[in-house]
């Protein structure tokens, strides 16, 4: 998959219709991608720390497709739902022969050990990758794919969350940011913008 196959465009298809004696030419739309091209100023390589403590990064991806989620593993209800979703369209790709590699990204490395982080991302999928940091280095890569996040303090606790944007980024095999994916957007939906692009 490659930028170039991955901005597909959307079409109309000619259906011809049976209408008592006479033929009748319809329009009938094609399949509409959802999501968007990621802006190029968007994305670009980094490594981070994964579930075992080891280095990982965009040169481990290489190969594979990726689906990439920023979130944290405190979140009471967003992130579960992205990384379920995503979860479900990895398995659909698989069943078409398309593999893409889940990856989580914590935006709040205070919290998100490497173990914790293991622990949150076998939850939701056994190939899932979990990737944390130092607070310079999740901030980076943020800034690299556009995501905005901040801490939010509760009131009459010491707890806190996160406000972070929840868009899912798709990298193609040579690791680079191609689509870009918004929360609305259903599972099969994304699966099968993802299988038309990969062809």
């Amino acid at each position: 998959m490659n930028k170039r196959v991955v901005t597909i465009a959307s079409a109309g298809a000619l259906a011809v219709v049976a209408v008592g004696a006479g033929l009748y030419i319809t329009s009938a739309p094609a399949f509409e991608p959802v999501g968007m091209p990621a802006p190029e100023r968007l994305g670009g390589p980094f490594t981070l720390t994964n579930e075992a403590g080891e280095p990982f990064g965009t040169d481990d991806l290489i190969g594979n497709g990726a689906l990439v989620f920023f979130g944290f593993t405190y979140c009471p209800d967003v992130c579960p739902t992205e990384l379920a979703r995503g979860a479900q369209v990895v398995d659909q790709l698989a069943e078409a022969d398309i593999s893409v590699t889940p990856v989580f990204i914590t935006i709040d490395p205070e919290r998100d050990t490497p173990e914790q982080i293991g622990d949150y991302v076998s939850l939701f999928h056994e190939d899932m990758v979990g990737l944390t940091g130092t607070a310079d280095e999740i901030a980076s890569v943020a800034d690299d794919y556009g995501v905005f996040y901040s801490r939010v303090e509760m009131e009459d606790s010491s707890d806190y969350l996160m406000d972070h944007t929840s868009f899912v980024y798709l990298l193609d095999p040579t690791g680079s940011l191609v689509w870009m994916f918004r929360p609305t957007d259903l599972v099969e939906s994304i699966s099968e913008t993802i299988r038309q692009a990969a062809g």
